[in-house]
């Protein structure tokens, strides 16, 4: 089940068998059926936020809202992080999953805005931009913290993925410190 996923995503795959990759499940007589695969459009963490105060909309993913030039990228992104966190530290809830997607939309949709198509031409000089960004919007140190740490993760799970950052973010520097 969850335990026995890739741990890379195999860079070659085609279309329908990434589909066989499952994102959650839900259990149905005792038994494991997949909820969300890899190629779905939404991916549902519904079964694992059981908090009734959270609508529906707010424990899944969806990834028709996501800039489609960075759509499959990210999808691996989360994916790795959910199956397999970062060396040294806790495995993500679903929260923190459904949190990092916000986040790295927003990053993406800026990139887009600045015409960089592809993580692999991101520089540590437009993350520096973005930060610079960001922080003329007023945003409280919490929400630049979750903002730019979400660029460090994505820094530190991009060998795992098929395009992922070459440069540090920030060299030097941290989300908390630029926060």
């Amino acid at each position: 089940m969850i335990e026995n996923q890739p741990v890379v995503m195999p860079k070659k795959l085609r279309l329908n068998e990434k589909n066989n990759i499952a994102i959650s499940y839900i259990e149905n007589s005792g038994e494991p059926h997949a909820l969300s695969n890899f190629n779905d459009d939404i991916w549902d963490f519904s079964p694992y936020i059981p908090n009734a105060n959270l609508a529906h909309h707010q424990k899944i993913i969806k990834w028709s809202i996501f800039p489609i030039l960075f759509r499959e990228v990210a999808k691996e992104f989360i994916y790795i992080y959910w199956f397999h966190g970062v060396s040294g530290r806790k495995k993500p809830v679903a929260c923190t999953l459904i949190t990092a997607f916000k986040n790295l939309k927003l990053f993406c949709k800026w990139l887009t805005a600045k015409n960089i198509s592809s993580f692999l031409n991101v520089t540590s000089e437009n993350c520096l931009n973005y930060v610079h960004y960001c922080k003329q919007k007023g945003l409280t140190f919490n929400t630049l913290f979750l903002r730019f740490s979400v660029i460090e993760l994505l820094y530190y799970l991009s060998k795992k993925l098929t395009n992922g950052l070459i440069h540090s973010p920030w060299p030097n520097s941290s989300a908390s410190l630029l926060s």
